[in-house]
């Protein structure tokens, strides 16, 4: 075999390993590309759903059809960063009802630590309480408040309601997905902390509560 064969052979041998390596790079790009898409996605449809319900839910602070809580201010229950109680007639019916939106315990269902449960409790006037525990990927839940007045300084927390009239809540809010790319055969992992979406809302305000 002549020496030109040989280098031929091992020219083969290197284009080929070169081509698979190629090959197997665009098939983790591949894989990647449509992961984050899919992330991306669910992300997104998450996100508005538990936005879209906690509007709805705060929309009602100090709401009565057939009576009024005042001073509207009366409404809130408990203020803090990640754990937020109030009332209004969440469903309707003419009595007042008391709600709570708190950032819960870890979702162990999820398979990462960084990812919690928000605990929608609510108290009807008539009825049992309701617990919901809302498996979203969220993070992140954090209130901060602000005064009727026309101070804009965030108000320490827990805040104290015998002395301050909350009239403004900033809710920020971040999703992180519980997926993970995981290629046992190559060792890849590609790590979800890459993959959040964040939200921030500067004025949540109930109907009744007037923030001038």
């Amino acid at each position: 075999m002549g020496s030109s064969t040989i280098l031929d052979i091992i020219g083969s041998f290197i284009v080929g390993g070169l081509i698979l390596l190629l090959t197997r790079g665009m098939q983790l790009g591949a894989m990647e590309n449509q992961f984050v898409y899919n992330s991306s996605v669910n992300l997104q449809i998450n996100l508005v759903t538990l936005t879209t319900r906690m509007e709805d839910d705060f929309r009602k602070i100090a709401y009565c059809k057939n009576s009024e809580i005042s001073p509207p201010s009366n409404a809130i229950l408990f203020a803090d960063t990640s754990d937020f109680r109030f009332k209004g007639d969440f469903n309707n019916d003419g009595s007042i009802d008391s709600m709570e939106y708190l950032l819960g315990p870890q979702d162990a269902t999820s398979g990462n630590s960084r990812i919690r449960t928000v605990v929608r409790n609510y108290w009807p006037t008539s009825g049992t309480k309701q617990i919901d525990s809302i498996k979203l990927g969220v993070t992140q839940l954090n209130f901060q408040y602000k005064t009727q007045g026309t101070d804009s300084s965030i108000l320490v927390t827990p805040v104290n309601l015998n002395k301050y009239a909350i009239g403004m809540i900033e809710l920020t809010i971040t999703l992180e997905s519980n997926n993970r790319i995981v290629d046992n055969a190559n060792a890849y992992v590609q790590d979800t902390a890459l993959y959040k979406v964040y939200w921030r809302q500067f004025r949540i305000i109930g109907k009744n509560l007037t923030y001038r």
